[in-house]
C-alpha cells in the first residue's frame, strides 16, 4: 500500500504542479479521500492475524483504478489547455 501516483509528485502530497492544480478541484479531493479510505482499510486488514487477501487485492485494484482516472483527467486537462504554463514554484 504505497503512496505514489507515479507522476508529478501527487502521491506523496508534496507540492508539485499537478498537486496544486488538483488541490482546488473538488473531484480530485473526493478521489484522494476515496484512495486514503481504501489505504486505511488495507492497513486495518493487514494488522489482522489472517488478512483477507482477496479483500486487499480488491482494495488495491480500486486504488489503482481511482489513480488512473485522476491521471487521465490531468492528461485531458493538459491536452485541452495547451497554453497552460506551470507557475514558478521556487
Amino acid at each position: 500500500y504505497g503512496n505514489g501516483m507515479g507522476y508529478g509528485g501527487c502521491g506523496n502530497h508534496g507540492g508539485g504542479y499537478h498537486h496544486q492544480m488538483m488541490a482546488n478541484n473538488p473531484d480530485f479531493q473526493k478521489s484522494w479521500i476515496t484512495i486514503e479510505e481504501k489505504r486505511l482499510e488495507i492497513r486495518k486488514e493487514m494488522i489482522k492475524t489472517t488478512p483477507d487477501w482477496k479483500k486487499i487485492e480488491k482494495l488495491n485494484t480500486d486504488i489503482a483504478t481511482e489513480q488512473a482516472k485522476m491521471r487521465t483527467a490531468v492528461e485531458k486537462y493538459m491536452r485541452e489547455n495547451p497554453n497552460f504554463t506551470y507557475p514558478n514554484t521556487r
